[in-house]
């Protein structure tokens, strides 16, 4: 993007840059860095990002580089300044920055549903575990009364089929 200040009319001989870029009767100042005093005050090139706008009146983003030259003496006695338009790129930086906003909600939502699925599937298997040690009890319970009567009936018998058949059926509940 050239410099609007290229742009002067004979006409327009000492209007100042803040008019022409940023429309605007007031110079740089507040939280806007004023590029040409950075320039002079440090003696160093300096980058700054602005707000200015083009032919049309339209609002752009700007990158402005400057870099002091400098007289025999060491002072400042020109800057050199060229801007760059970063519109486009603060556009899609913006635009990106909302993607990944996005996706952080995502990321926040899944993990707390599957923080919630975990806690469920403990809570299942609690249960589950109380269900087969409650079950195992009621079972065992009448399993071993039946063992004890298979005992009783086994010494109880005098008949030796019977007593055999007695022991098969005590063989099979030990299994």
């Amino acid at each position: 993007m050239a410099s609007k200040a290229s742009e002067i009319n004979d006409h327009e001989i000492g209007i100042k840059c803040h008019k022409l870029t940023h429309h605007s009767d007031i110079p740089c100042s507040g939280g806007h860095v004023c590029l040409l005093e950075e320039v002079k005050n440090k003696k160093n090139p300096v980058t700054v990002e602005h707000i200015h706008f083009d032919n049309e009146g339209r609002e752009r983003n700007v990158e402005i580089y400057a870099s002091p030259v400098f007289n025999a003496s060491g002072d400042v006695v020109q800057i050199i300044e060229y801007c760059h338009d970063i519109t486009e790129r603060k556009k899609n930086e913006e635009e990106l920055q909302k993607y990944r906003d996005h996706l952080e909600e995502l990321v926040n939502e899944r993990t707390t549903d599957l923080i919630n699925a975990r806690d469920q599937a403990q809570v299942a298997n609690r249960a589950k575990s109380a269900f087969i040690y409650n079950m195992s009890h009621e079972v065992r319970t009448p399993m071993n009364a039946i063992i004890g009567f298979s005992d009783l009936l086994y010494a109880s018998l005098k008949d030796e089929k019977q007593r055999s058949r007695s022991s098969r059926f005590k063989q099979a509940l030990k299994l």
